[in-house]
């Protein structure tokens, strides 16, 4: 819920050697699909973690909001998240919980801007 697929998502996370983990997702809701990648670490012994990843999102919506120009609208934004996370080793049951930031880079009339704003998320899963 919320985090990087915004509203929701479902995930796929493959876990490598040392903690490594990369993630990807996809979201549907109102005219909107976003697609979240992530890679990073989380730290910790037994089944408490600190877990940090950084990545990007795709967003493809429906702009119906300009009166002009309506149609189908592409964004990236770098995103990441900071937070706990509950990993037992000798169970599959997997719960995360933290921040989620959003940095959107774009131009308007040859202007550089940042946008940026911090969303939460928490998410349950099962270890296969």
């Amino acid at each position: 819920m919320l985090g990087t697929g915004l509203l929701y998502s479902v995930n796929y996370e493959r876990q490598f050697s040392r903690q490594f983990v990369a993630r990807g997702g996809v979201s549907f809701y109102h005219n909107n699909v976003v697609v979240p990648l992530t890679f990073g670490k989380f730290f910790g012994k037994k089944k408490h973690h600190f877990e940090f990843t950084a990545g990007i999102d795709f967003h493809n919506y429906y702009d119906n909001l300009d009166t002009t120009e309506k149609g189908w609208e592409n964004d990236t934004y770098v995103t990441a998240f900071v937070g706990y996370r509950l990993q037992d080793p000798a169970k599959n049951f997997q719960f995360r919980v933290g921040l989620t930031p959003f940095v959107e880079f774009f131009k308007i009339e040859g202007e550089q801007y940042i946008d940026v704003f911090l969303s939460g998320g928490i998410s349950v899963g099962h270890r296969f």
